[in-house]
């Protein structure tokens, strides 16, 4: 019951409800971002560089304008080859006009009549067509007796105009052809030393620079051959005291000139000595300066 008078209270008020506090949303969970493998870059192709030569030393630069040409004409040389040939065909006349007093022949006998280059007869030397050339070589040294020799010299009667050299087993074999179509089976030979080899060079006159050539000189032997080379010339060395030369090729020879100032010709002699026969060759270098 209230009492008069007195005053009706209210009733405080209720405590507002208490607000939990909303959860914090929880973030969802970000996959982790694996990175993409960068691409490898192809190798690109090895590039081919171009094999680097080295370059020649000095002494072996061979342009093509320092290589020596034999010469092409040696009008000395053609006329004593037309002298030689002249001569044995005439010597062959005489022996023909001999046949009645030759001695028969065997049908395998075939005869070389040796000579010295000459009118003189050395040796008379009967083969036959199985025979080599060294065989030969070795029995027409046996009976002139006068040491190693380089080469025998014959005319081909059908042509009568140049002496024709044997040296090897290829040049043998074709003397036999000729031979074995002479009626008397006779032929008339010479012991010949090696012919002169010509060479022409042209060179530049500078007082201060030297001039080198190469030149090339040939072993026509069916062997190898060693030579020692010379000279008495006083502007001329050689970069090759001594060469070797196989079977039938060429070997070089550098030719190595002092300075000349002017223009000027000179004739030299290069001499290639054989080591093992002592059978001397020659080279003639027609030098020119201009």
């Amino acid at each position: 019951a209230v009492r008069p008078g007195a005053t009706l209270e209210e009733p405080a008020p209720a405590p507002p409800p208490v607000k939990e506090p909303e959860p914090e949303p929880v973030p969802e969970p970000v996959p982790e971002k694996v990175p993409e493998p960068e691409p490898v870059p192809e190798p690109e192709p090895a590039k081919e560089e171009p094999v680097k030569e080295e370059p020649p030393k000095p002494d072996e630069v061979e342009e093509p304008a320092q290589a020596a040409e034999e010469e092409k004409v040696d009008a000395e040389a053609e006329k004593k080859e037309s002298e030689d040939a002249d001569r044995l065909s005439k010597l062959k006349a005489i022996s023909e006009s001999k046949q009645n007093l030759q001695k028969p022949k065997f049908a395998d006998q075939y005869t070389l009549l040796v000579f010295d280059g000459g009118e003189t007869q050395l040796a008379e030397v009967s083969i036959k067509l199985i025979q080599k050339w060294d065989a030969v070589r070795g029995m027409i040294e046996e009976k002139v007796n006068k040491g190693k020799i380089y080469g025998l010299k014959y005319v081909d009667p059908k042509e009568n105009t140049k002496s024709i050299y044997i040296r090897n087993q290829e040049e043998w074999q074709a003397c036999l052809d000729v031979l074995q179509s002479e009626a008397d089976r006779e032929l008339e030979v010479d012991i010949t030393p090696p012919p002169v080899k010509p060479f022409k060079l042209e060179l530049k006159a500078d007082e201060k620079k030297a001039e080198k050539k190469k030149i090339k000189y040939p072993n026509l032997y069916d062997h190898e051959v060693s030579f020692d080379i010379s000279t008495e010339s006083q502007i001329l060395t050689f970069k090759e005291n001594a060469i070797t030369v196989p079977a039938n090729e060429k070997g070089p020879i550098t030719l190595r000139f002092v300075p000349v100032a002017e223009a000027k010709e000179e004739i030299i002699f290069v001499k290639l000595t054989e080591k093992e026969t002592g059978i001397e060759h020659t080279v003639r270098v027609t030098a020119a300066w201009s």
